[in-house]
């Protein structure tokens, strides 16, 4: 008998040994299989966090791209209200971009260099990368390639007009009965729209046609460019109150441009020139020195005078530079049919006229201004209605003529710059936006390290 339970006992021994065996087996297996998951898993988190990366930077080439590419166009970027969210064909995950002043301020505009911010994610792993670019290799708005240039088209309404430079067109240049004109130059046909009839009264030296209509930036995009807040920032009681402060006329009977010969003329805020303005304060001229002037309404004529103080010759220090004029948020037509100088003669550099009202502008006066006219509003964009130059009778014009639609009437004569007109501040056309410095990771974890030598960057 104690032998028989001595087998028993045996036997549950090894009965023991073998379960704890498989036990210890199945653990090892268990433990290789969680360990091969686990290494499995994370392969590709590193591969997730790896390509988060590479879309946030994706992301980065497609906002250069697309602001490069549409700086005379609207939104010119996406900013941080309105970011874009992308993808890369055949790649998992998304990239959210947008860009911001260098400060982080969010009101950026061309031609300011920016911040990129990107984002990748992927599978929930999301990467934010930011990089300070800026832009280059573009043109001056007023380059002076072009004498008059229409981009819905040019009209020569009237006699004996006379170009002394190219004239180019993104649509047709239609000759009226009884118009003429002559073009000491080349007429530059961009794009299938832009024609000009055969039979026509209109001499050149030679039609050059051109595959692609030719682009230029709104005056919409050139004020929210040049200024913080667009065209807010013109019609603040601020600007308004300040251009009126500017403004100067003669002391006495005997004009004398200097600053003991002027005096305040004495507005205080108005952002309409008309010739009851000048009745009002008793004055037939009006000096404005340099600085930017807004106004809703210009309708001068007669003896009403205007002297563009380029030379600053009326400011106690002043500096030299230009007087540029900024004609907004009416639909009246507008004239100025009087006599306008200058008191830096022959510089076309220094004088900007920017109409963007859904009407027109007739310039007369048989006296010759000097500088860049701009006035495209609605350019490729055939639902907003077009602003138009027109150079009335006598009218000559030493720069460049650039809007929707130009008219040239009878005895006109535009004459291209014999230099270069360009003023650092005009808006730069064509721009390429690219990487100039400062690129990092934006902070992760909470030393703000996210390589492993404990940088960002």
């Amino acid at each position: 008998m104690i032998q028989k339970f001595r087998r028993v006992r045996e036997r549950g021994s090894a009965l023991i040994s073998a379960l704890a065996l498989v036990a210890i087996t199945a653990l090892m297996v268990s433990g290789i299989s969680v360990l091969a998951t686990s290494h499995a898993t994370l392969q590709q988190r590193e591969a997730d966090y790896a390509l988060a990366m590479q879309l946030a930077e994706a992301g980065i080439n497609y906002e250069l791209r697309y602001v490069s590419t549409h700086l005379t166009s609207s939104p010119v970027a996406h900013l941080s209200g309105s970011a874009y969210q992308g993808s890369v064909p055949g790649v998992a995950g998304t990239f959210t971009t947008y860009v911001t002043n260098t400060d982080g301020t969010t009101n950026w505009a061309p031609p300011s260099a920016m911040t990129v911010v990107s984002t990748g994610t992927v599978n929930g792993i999301s990467r934010t990368v930011t990089a300070n670019c800026k832009g280059g290799g573009g043109r001056k708005l007023f380059d002076g390639k072009y004498t008059i240039f229409g981009y819905s088209g040019v009209t020569f309404s009237g006699a004996s007009s006379a170009i002394n430079g190219d004239l180019g067109a993104n649509g047709p240049i239609v000759v009226k009965a009884g118009g003429n004109g002559s073009i000491n130059g080349n007429v530059v046909l961009c794009g299938p729209s832009a024609n000009l009839p055969g039979g026509n009264s209109v001499t050149c030296r030679s039609i050059i046609r051109q595959t692609d209509a030719l682009t230029w930036p709104t005056i919409d995009t050139i004020v929210a460019a040049t200024f913080p807040n667009g065209w807010s920032t013109l019609r603040s009681a601020t600007q308004i109150s300040a251009q009126s402060a500017r403004m100067r006329t003669f002391v006495g009977n005997s004009p004398v441009v200097t600053v003991a010969g002027t005096k305040l003329a004495g507005w205080t805020y108005t952002s309409s020139l008309t010739n009851s303005m000048f009745n009002s304060l008793g004055v037939n001229t009006l000096i404005l020195p340099p600085g930017d002037y807004y106004f809703t309404d210009i309708q001068i004529s007669g003896n009403s005078k205007i002297i563009c103080d380029t030379a600053a010759l009326t400011v106690p220090g002043g500096t030299p530079g230009p007087v540029r004029i900024w004609v907004n948020d009416s639909t009246s037509q507008d004239t100025i049919n009087c006599d306008v100088t200058f008191t830096t003669p022959n510089d076309p550099s220094k004088f900007r006229l920017y109409y963007n009202k859904a009407s027109s502008i007739s310039l007369g006066g048989n006296m010759p201004y000097y500088g860049g006219i701009y006035g495209v509003r609605a350019g490729a964009n055939s639902a907003i209605t077009a602003a138009t130059i027109s150079l009335a009778g006598g009218a000559k014009v030493t720069g460049e003529v650039i809007a929707d639609q130009v008219s040239l009437t009878g005895g006109a004569v535009a004459t291209g710059p014999s230099a270069d007109m360009s003023d650092g501040g005009d808006f730069v056309i064509g721009n390429i936006y690219g990487f100039s410095d400062t690129w990092q990771e934006i902070k992760v974890i909470a030393n703000g390290s996210v390589f492993a030598d404990g940088t960002n960057r």
